[in-house]
């Protein structure tokens, strides 16, 4: 070990931190990264790396600051923003989470996680139009993603677009004549159409 460089050692622990973290072993994997940030006090994923264990152990207010800290030092970081919107919603704020989330998604369109948790929160605010944006850009590069396809659909039905979710379920019927889930959203469509052609 004697013969890497320091940022070559901190990159070291930090990755023994993320393995012992990815394991359920929290302390050992603390205990690495403050050894990488010793050593490289300027290592955005070692603080991330931090901001993942306290998110893990439910210390919101630990996390914020180590997920601040990691956005200050790798802007265009979506992992470093994805946890800062963990952190500001296990706090409760969710304007806060939805900003910081979206941010992660505009920073990699490819991080499902990022993009998952953006639409729980759309649900859990009813606020729809940026979850709507994000994942319809994930769905115009990926448009046999049958889960995401499902949840464009699903918020398509829940902003009152019922015509373009029944589309969208169409489309998963095509490719999955026998998917429950997209018969069982345009039963709730043509329900949601009887319904207001009766009134």
């Amino acid at each position: 070990m004697s013969d890497l460089t320091t940022t070559q050692r901190a990159n070291l622990f930090r990755h023994i931190g993320d393995c012992f973290t990815k394991l359920g072993d929290l302390e050992n994997g603390l205990a690495n990264y403050t050894r990488a940030l010793e050593l490289d006090p300027y290592c955005g994923k070692s603080l991330i790396g931090l901001g993942t264990v306290a998110l893990q152990q439910h210390n919101y207010n630990v996390a914020v600051p180590q997920f601040q800290k990691a956005v200050g030092l790798s802007p265009r970081d979506d992992m470093a923003s994805l946890g800062l919107g963990l952190a500001f919603e296990g706090l409760g704020e969710l304007e806060e989470a939805r900003r910081w989330t979206s941010r992660a998604c505009s920073l990699n369109i490819e991080n499902t996680v990022a993009i998952f948790n953006l639409v729980k929160l759309a649900y859990d605010t009813e606020v729809f139009s940026e979850a709507e944006e994000v994942v319809s850009r994930y769905v115009g590069l990926h448009p046999h993603d049958i889960n995401m396809v499902f949840t464009l659909g699903g918020i398509a039905f829940r902003s009152g677009k019922f015509e373009e979710a029944a589309k969208l379920m169409e489309n998963i019927l095509i490719l999955d004549p026998m998917n429950s889930r997209a018969h069982s959203l345009m039963a709730q469509i043509q329900k949601r159409g009887d319904n207001r052609r009766q009134a």
